[in-house]
């Protein structure tokens, strides 16, 4: 059995519906370090009657820059100011939320004048807080539907790992491993929150 299978099973959560199990999908895909706190939140706010729903998890280079070339040179809005390796996604170190209810999916846009719905979204927020994630709903840049733990890098740090992995193949398991081998661990509320938020958007 696959180390991946294995912490898909850890997790102690039975999909209810197609919507939990992608989320549960989206989430393995973060940090190793990660994946057992954005399940406490899951579990916690499926426990609370929150239908919440994983839209991003990790983030490849390629569909990063796809992204950004939207509202550039790609018809459409522009939905990102990030560049490939400018993101938290793209590190497994973000995640990007929505709710659900009746299988369609409700942004903070739509939920806003709701405040039914918006009590529901802030708790999410909160529970990962509690858990030691950023939150882009404190941001001056406002995205309230991202959370992230930089694990205590900055987002130069992580660019510059990047940029010293040879292996362009293999590069986010190499930098994981050296995060592995070096005792990196997630920081504590406190030492995550603050800081120059702008610098580090998802």
């Amino acid at each position: 059995m696959s180390k991946k299978a294995k912490r898909s099973i850890v997790t102690g959560v039975t999909p209810v519906d197609t919507y939990d199990s992608i989320s549960i999908k989206r989430i393995n895909t973060l940090h190793p370090q990660l994946v057992d706190s954005a399940m406490r939140v899951f579990n916690k706010a499926r426990s609370k009657g929150i239908p919440m729903y994983v839209m991003w998890g990790t983030r490849s280079m390629g569909d990063q820059q796809v992204m950004y070339r939207y509202g550039r040179d790609l018809p459409g809005k522009i939905i990102t100011n990030n560049r490939p390796g400018y993101s938290a996604h793209n590190y497994g170190l973000g995640l990007d939320f929505c709710l659900y209810w009746n299988k369609v999916l409700f942004t903070w846009e739509d939920i806003y004048e709701r405040w039914y719905w918006r009590q529901r979204w802030l708790k999410v927020v909160f529970m990962f807080e509690e858990e030691g994630w950023d939150t882009g709903w404190r941001w001056t840049n406002f995205e309230p539907y991202h959370v992230q733990n930089l694990m205590g890098n900055t987002m130069l740090d992580l660019v510059r790992k990047y940029e010293q992995v040879k292996d362009r193949n293999n590069w986010l398991e190499a930098l994981r491993e050296q995060d592995k081998n070096q005792g990196v661990h997630i920081q504590s509320p406190e030492t995550t929150r603050g800081g120059d938020r702008d610098s580090e958007l998802g």
